[in-house]
């Protein structure tokens, strides 16, 4: 509870809620006669908005007609977890049974080839559906349709990876966008989804969520804590220990962004021919890798748009082609495009110079310029990452650069002596080439509100290239 409700409900005479535009205010009279306003709280970019509302969260706890037992505790959810995941009749036994002699799984594989193939089968056979039936959460019936909801899918796993000696421990958790879920609050209210952790491997998995593999489950959950269940046995007697840890974030150079660019004018100077090549590993591929070969012409027609030429209206491009996109792929290898377009764009004539907008060839950048109110709430990233650029441009002959310098940049957040954040551009001739290197990253997901302009200085710093002019001058 926030402060003013830290003592008991018994001072609370009158408790109102008014929808507001950005958010709710929170009017709370006491006894004591005090008035309490929440002010209003505007949306602010690279924020989790929702989750920096204050809100009360309640629990029923004692039912003292009953006994003087507290329930909906974490000790209790562990039990009756249990009870729903591993607790399953004869009939789901076999279908488990049936599923690993389908699989056939060869015992020299690693225990993590092995989780990649049990979820490579079941993804690729069993479909999702959102439907409380136990039809679709009892085993033999889930093997039987092909169709599974989320408890379903969770009871499947779990119970295939137990039956092939695969240490696993399912875990609860709640989109951190929403709320971060509470150690010290032992309720079920924000138990709401449903995650795999393999201590052995030290990775994740959500079950329920097709284009998601082994080692990437949605940003949402990263960063947040979560309810975990470790199997134990005294005796006979099985059961889960309930542990709240935090849920790791990935290392900036797991989701990467990284472009080769190769670039050659015409002999008139006049218009560019460009090869691309993009490789996406992570999140950074999520949203592609997966669902490339099941998407209709238009939905590529926008990652060619997007990616396959820099979002450049008039480009012309001469071909696109895409790599490792199968599903045994995801994000075992990168997502890689391929491409080549004419675009009169990047090159101008002024005189006998010419000008090169190397800066658009890296593609349009966020930018935080019109955010110039003070901050309040945290920054909260959807997750780490890094951009790695590489741009070769053939020097026409009888040309040289005349303003190499004005590319270098080195823009950081300046609060470690390796910097969390960063964006560095460096410029060099080799071979009658103009070669230009950036390196862009963000290694830490939150920052506080008053870290704000070290974030937002590098968030720019990629923008301002954008900007950046090579002026070619006769030799």
């Amino acid at each position: 509870l926030p402060p003013y409700l830290s003592t008991s409900w018994k001072n609370v005479t009158a408790l109102q809620l008014e929808n507001r535009p950005y958010g709710l205010m929170l009017i709370v009279e006491l006894k004591s006669g005090r008035l309490i306003e929440i002010p209003e709280l505007e949306e602010e970019k690279f924020s989790a908005y929702k989750a920096s509302l204050q809100r009360i969260e309640y629990v029923i706890c004692y039912n003292y007609a009953v006994n003087k037992t507290r329930f909906y505790t974490f000790n209790e959810a562990a039990q009756k977890f249990y009870e729903n995941v591993f607790s399953i009749e004869k009939d789901e036994k076999k279908a488990v049974k049936k599923i690993l002699n389908e699989i056939k799984i060869p015992s020299k594989l690693s225990t993590e080839e092995k989780i990649r193939k049990i979820e490579l089968y079941v993804k690729t056979h069993f479909s999702y559906i959102e439907n409380s039936s136990p039809n679709f959460n009892k085993l033999d019936q889930v093997y039987e349709n092909k169709q599974a909801n989320s408890t379903g899918f969770t009871r499947l796993f779990a119970n295939l990876f137990r039956e092939s000696e695969i240490e696993v421990e399912p875990l609860l958790t709640c989109n951190k966008n929403d709320c971060e879920l509470d150690k010290n609050f032992d309720a079920w209210n924000n138990l709401n989804d449903n995650l795999l952790y393999f201590p052995e491997i030290n990775k994740y998995m959500i079950p329920d969520h097709w284009a998601y593999r082994l080692g990437l489950i949605p940003s949402d959950f990263i960063d947040n804590n979560g309810l975990f269940f470790k199997l134990t046995k005294v005796g006979d007697v099985e059961s889960f220990i309930p542990e709240v840890r935090r849920i790791p974030v990935q290392p900036y150079q797991e989701n990467a962004d990284s472009l080769f660019l190769d670039v050659k004018l015409t002999d008139e100077c006049t218009n560019t021919y460009s090869k691309l090549r993009r490789v996406l590993t992570g999140y950074t591929g999520y949203s592609i890798q997966p669902f490339i070969k099941i998407m209709k012409k238009e939905s590529k027609d926008e990652i060619l748009n997007h990616y396959g030429r820099l979002k450049l209206e008039n480009a012309v491009t001469k071909d696109l082609q895409f790599f490792n996109t199968e599903p045994e792929d995801f994000y075992v290898k990168p997502f890689v495009i391929k491409s080549s377009f004419d675009y009169q764009g990047f090159v101008e004539k002024a005189g006998n110079n010419i000008l090169i907008k190397v800066g658009e060839m890296i593609g349009p950048q966020s930018e935080l310029y019109d955010d110039n109110k003070p901050r309040k709430t945290e920054v909260v990233n959807r997750y780490n990452r890094h951009y790695y650029r590489k741009i070769q441009i053939e020097i026409p002959s009888g040309y040289k650069v005349a303003n190499l310098e004005s590319i270098n940049m080195n823009v950081n957040s300046n609060d470690r002596s390796t910097p969390t954040s960063a964006f560095i551009s460096k410029a060099e001739v080799t071979n009658n080439k103009l070669v230009v290197e950036i390196i862009e990253y963000y290694s830490q997901l939150r920052y506080p509100a008053d870290k704000y302009e070290n974030f937002r200085r590098v968030v720019n710093a990629a923008a301002d290239f954008n900007k950046k002019t090579i002026m070619l001058t006769k030799m």
